[in-house]
């Protein structure tokens, strides 16, 4: 663990891992073995994820939610269409 690294509450850290100086792994993180954490991470969620990463995991789990909660429309040649 390099220097000025600074570790959440709850951290699960396995052996043989790596961490960089200036890292900072927040809270609950899980990091497994044999990960390697560069210099000036932010280490974020239980999977151990970087914190660009885990947005990029959001973003796509907001975008697919809105997809499902939209109204699904009948193509206009269908069954569902000619009977309106």
């Amino acid at each position: 663990m390099g220097r000025g690294t600074l570790i959440g509450a709850h951290c699960y850290i396995s052996s043989a891992v790596t961490i960089g100086s200036d890292c900072l792994i927040g809270i609950r993180s899980y990091l497994r073995r044999g990960t390697r954490v560069p210099d000036g991470t932010r280490m974020t969620s239980l999977a151990g994820l970087p914190l660009r990463e885990m947005y990029r995991v959001e973003k796509a789990a907001r975008i697919a939610r809105k997809k499902a909660a939209r109204p699904v429309r009948a193509a206009a040649g269908s069954r569902r269409a000619r009977a309106r």
